[in-house]
Order: structure tokens, then sequence, then C-alpha cells
């Protein structure tokens, strides 16, 4: 039942998402280029 109440609410779409569900808005950021989190140097 967990299961199930946590799949609802991560299909529901969100105000504060611009409208795309939770886990559109997951997709999107892992679809997305990596980007350094350090200074590179060189």
């Amino acid at each position: 039942r967990l299961l199930e109440v946590a799949t609802e609410l991560n299909n529901r779409p969100r105000k504060t998402l611009g409208g795309i569900t939770p886990t559109q808005a997951m997709q999107r950021l892992l679809s997305e280029p990596e980007i350094p989190l350090v200074a590179t140097t060189g």
C-alpha cells in the first residue's frame, strides 16, 4: 500500500515544478549532461 501512495504522489503534477510531475522532473535532471561540481585545472 505504501508503494501505491508513493507512486500516486510522484505522478501528480506540481505547480512548483511548472506543472510536471516529480518523476518527470527527476528524469529531466538525470538526462542532462553531468556538470562538474569542482573547478578543473589545466
